[in-house]
């Protein structure tokens, strides 16, 4: 009853701040309990759009839909282009160090990004070194659990790990958040996630150690996702600015990670052993170097677009897209290349567009009734 739920809330204030709250805390909060616990009191004052806002986390209220489907088409973009250039720098020119060339695009997206700020694009803005410290430990967690994920298990599993990352968002999201989403909205993602399933899902061999890196792998994209969203939020930062914010500290993480490329190699491969010198001696060459640099660009590209993405539509809104890039391969794969088209494929990619459709009208109408309740709350 109510009184059940207010002791419930007194218990969670004498607990003191819980992850979300450290998250989005000042920095003086996060060593005084007290000042989160102010915060969360003051916010009973505020007004319905105010208050809308604070619990709407994920989501920029100045997002227009122009400004979402500009983002959703640059990341898409920079996607399709990047998966072209790695496999080229992957297959063609044998560049076995998959954690190196992640490296290799932070650089470059650091350079890119302090360029464009000495240029005037934008403004550079401080942020507080624990929560840079905190984005580059879940992206090169992330970026390593993925990379793990795809070598010990089958293409199946895989691609189980990447239908699980959007009920995973969901999931953190009220667990930490305490963000929670209608039931249209989640029977719309369950719809959509089924469809991807059985459009992309095949050979599922599971094990022990295959387990352990798809959960970790489907844990380190939600906590990334999230956090590039909190951040933003918490410090009013742009998406160049939380990137090129955080970037070096994630760099720095990301080549003490290196000597895992190390365990990534296919094993019976005559380059398995080999070291990046090696490497260079064998392949390296101005058309190397070339690519490497392009998909360096497009790694610029990538992870800008997914920081201005998500700033601007929000992570489960990302996930869904990200799953429209799957259709859109899968169907260009059938029409253009005649590759085989399942009638279990088939009907996959009709559930998956259906649930993304719906997922489309059930966020534009609630979008719509927030708005209209914002106008009700203002003084007349």
């Amino acid at each position: 009853g109510a009184g059940d739920g207010g002791a419930a809330k007194k218990a969670r204030a004498a607990a003191g701040p819980h992850l979300g709250e450290w998250i989005e805390a000042p920095a003086c909060a996060w060593r005084h309990p007290s000042t989160v616990q102010s915060k969360r009191l003051g916010a009973r004052n505020l007004t319905l759009p105010a208050r809308i806002a604070s619990q709407d986390g994920d989501v920029s209220k100045d997002a227009t839909a122009g400004a979402v489907l500009a983002a959703a088409a640059f990341n898409v973009a920079s996607t399709s282009t990047i998966v072209v250039l790695n496999k080229m720098v992957f297959q063609t020119f044998r560049f076995k160090f998959p954690v190196l060339l992640v490296c290799i695009h932070m650089a470059i997206t650091w350079a890119g990004m302090r360029g464009a700020a000495a240029l005037g694009r934008f403004e550079l803005k401080p942020i507080a070194m624990r929560h840079c410290l905190l984005l580059a430990l879940v992206f090169n967690s992330y970026n390593l659990s993925s990379l793990i994920n795809l070598r010990v298990n089958s293409v199946g599993l895989y691609q189980v790990t990447k239908v699980l990352i959007a009920p995973a968002v969901m999931a953190a999201e009220w667990a930490f958040f305490g963000k929670g989403t209608s039931l249209a909205i989640k029977l719309c993602v369950l719809v959509m996630c089924v469809g991807v399933a059985a459009a992309t899902v095949s050979d599922v061999q599971c094990h022990a150690a295959g387990l352990a890196a798809a959960a970790a792998a489907v844990a380190g994209a939600t906590a990334y996702q999230l956090a590039i969203a909190r951040l933003q939020k918490r410090f009013g930062a742009s998406s160049n600015q939380l990137l090129t914010a955080c970037i070096p500290m994630a760099l720095l993480v990301g080549l003490i990670a290196t000597p895992v490329d190390g365990l990534l190699r296919d094993e019976g491969e005559g380059e398995a052993a080999m070291g990046v010198l090696e490497w260079n001696a064998k392949f390296g060459g101005p058309q190397t170097y070339l690519v490497i640099l392009c998909s360096g660009v497009a790694g610029l590209m990538v992870s800008l677009s997914t920081f201005l993405f998500i700033g601007v539509a929000g992570p489960l809104t990302y996930n869904v897209v990200g799953h429209i890039k799957t259709v859109t391969v899968l169907t260009a794969g059938w029409l253009v290349f005649g590759d085989f088209m399942s009638g279990k494929k088939l009907l996959g990619l009709a559930l998956t567009m259906c649930g993304i459709v719906g997922y489309s009208v059930v966020k534009m109408r609630e979008s719509s009734e927030d708005k209209r309740r914002q106008r009700e709350a203002l003084p007349r």
